[in-house]
């Protein structure tokens, strides 16, 4: 009997005022209906029994994030492996989309690829340019994870300062997860989720030492300066088929991107017993163009800028397993985009850049953000970030089928 009425009580449908799941979550339309304390249910194939329940937001949540996101940046590196004065979108390109939609409004129609977008959308949770500012600054400060998982803390809990999976607290820390605790979805590479708590939902064990800076304060503004994310950045763009070369500028001008006319790159993927280089030729597809005069981190915030506008999807995609064809936005909605990436990448590292400017204004001037994926600009800034971190695999050409 007491079981009984811990499921109705736990039944979303016996609350008065349960909203309902958004359309745009067809795959998952019904889970919470389905979703009963202990009660086993199907989803794709497979079978799954909830070890305990969550809140209608979490189960949206968990289940489009292991199904629909998958794997967050790891997976933009392997299947993510997902503006400078021209124009994204040339004549012949916009020819291809007269008479139907751009691939920008067919990418748009799959709402299953992308399906935190949609739920941000329906809730409007991040419309309003004031909260979609605070959502970048949170981003931008906390540094202890992926631009993609801080945006999900963020919109799980607002105002955590740290967060780490329970064995990380006690074994690194030495301090224990409250009982009333509330747990915290993240993506984890290699794996679906894991779950981490707040520093405030953790208390202080037997042999806790005082927290060290980095838990205590980890939004300290900080001052950085670009080192080996430059070398490195270029190093592995090569393997999507991007030359960066620099031009003779005036102090204005910062860079552009655009279709390369053909060409050959290099890129190396190891060292034979003699320590030589060994590697493949590699297309070019797409040519970045720098400012010689700039200093190297305005060079860098210019990299990262015309990089968004590629991995966004701006310029089209030679294959959609890397990242996806949105080409036919609007004008507005590219620079928003890459001017985001670029406000995330750069402020993570403590660089100053035009972008905070940009969207500044833009902001004070608007009182909606444009029509953008939340989704797509997380995605990217943790695959640029992981560009300027370490040397990535050479990507697989197989095309998913269309």
């Amino acid at each position: 009997m007491a079981l009984e009425q811990q499921r109705q009580a736990l039944d979303p449908r016996s609350r008065k005022g349960a909203p309902a799941m958004p359309s745009c979550c067809a795959p998952w339309r019904g889970l919470r209906e389905r979703h009963r304390f202990g009660a086993p249910f199907s989803l794709r194939g497979q079978t799954f029994r909830p070890k305990r329940p969550f809140g209608d937001s979490r189960i949206v949540l968990y289940y489009s994030t292991r199904f629909g996101v998958t794997r967050g940046n790891h997976d933009l590196g392997e299947s993510l492996e997902q503006s400078g004065g021209i124009s994204m979108n040339t004549q012949e390109d916009q020819q291809e989309w007269l008479d139907g939609p751009s691939p920008a409004d067919e990418w748009d129609l799959h709402a299953t690829k992308r399906v935190l977008d949609e739920l941000f959308c329906f809730a409007r949770q991040y419309r309003s340019s004031s909260r979609y500012h605070e959502l970048l600054q949170f981003v931008t400060r906390f540094r202890s994870y992926s631009p993609y998982n801080a945006m999900l803390v963020c919109t799980q809990m607002w105002g955590a300062r740290f967060v780490a999976p329970a064995h990380r607290w006690a074994r690194k820390y030495g301090r224990t997860v409250k009982v009333n605790a509330r747990p915290l979805v993240i993506l984890q590479p290699m794996g679906p989720v894991m779950f981490v708590f707040d520093v405030s939902d953790t208390e202080p064990g037997p042999n806790a030492q005082p927290l060290p800076p980095d838990v205590t304060n980890p939004f300290a503004v900080r001052r950085g300066r670009v080192s080996h994310q430059w070398d490195v950045t270029i190093e592995n763009a090569k393997r999507d088929g991007i030359r960066i070369q620099p031009r003779k500028e005036g102090s204005q001008s910062g860079g552009s991107i655009r279709r390369s006319h053909g060409g050959e790159m290099f890129f190396r993927t190891g060292a034979d017993s003699g320590e030589n280089p060994k590697g493949v030729h590699v297309p070019v597809r797409f040519d970045v163009l720098f400012n010689e005069n700039s200093s190297k981190e305005s060079r860098y915030a210019t990299l990262v800028h015309e990089l968004a506008h590629l991995y966004c999807g701006h310029l089209g995609t030679p294959n959609p397993k890397w990242w996806p064809d949105r080409r036919g936005l609007t004008g507005q909605s590219e620079e928003f985009e890459a001017e985001s990436v670029a406000y995330l990448v750069c402020g993570r590292l403590g660089i100053e850049t035009p972008s905070e400017q940009y969207l500044a204004g833009y902001m004070r001037e608007n009182g909606e953000v444009p029509n953008i994926s939340i989704d797509l600009v997380m995605k990217s800034a943790g695959l640029i970030e992981q560009m300027g971190r370490e040397r990535m695999k050479l990507r697989e050409d197989r095309k998913r089928a269309t």
